[in-house]
């Protein structure tokens, strides 16, 4: 079973005099019973920026992978090394692409 559901913020209380009319954008993924992507953007700060570097859109987009509802690893852009890097709770990182691919996923992802 794999479902996602999501709330976006259009309009947010802040945006008052604000040419922005974008807020947040949040979700979860549910992969199978025990397994849940959740994520969320700030996605009106993300439209403010002007040539963003990799870490800046970073700090303002979050994904975390919970096991059986405790979180066990967070996603995040890499972007000296151009990839989505998996940092777990103990500190250590892997490329995403490598757990996919040691995961059986075909393609892996970058």
């Amino acid at each position: 079973m794999t479902a996602t559901t999501a709330t976006v913020d259009l309009s947010p209380d802040d945006a008052e005099g604000d040419d922005s009319t974008l807020g947040r954008v949040e979700g979860t993924t549910q992969v199978g019973q025990d397994l849940a992507i959740e994520y969320a953007a700030d996605v009106g700060a993300l439209s403010a920026l002007e040539d963003a570097s990799a870490d800046e859109i970073s700090d303002r987009v979050s994904v975390d992978v919970l096991l059986q509802g405790n979180q066990v690893a967070t996603l995040r852009y890499d972007g000296s090394a151009e990839q989505v890097i998996v940092e777990y709770t103990d500190g250590t990182t892997e490329p995403l692409s490598d757990l996919l691919r040691e995961i059986g996923v075909s393609g892996g992802a970058s």
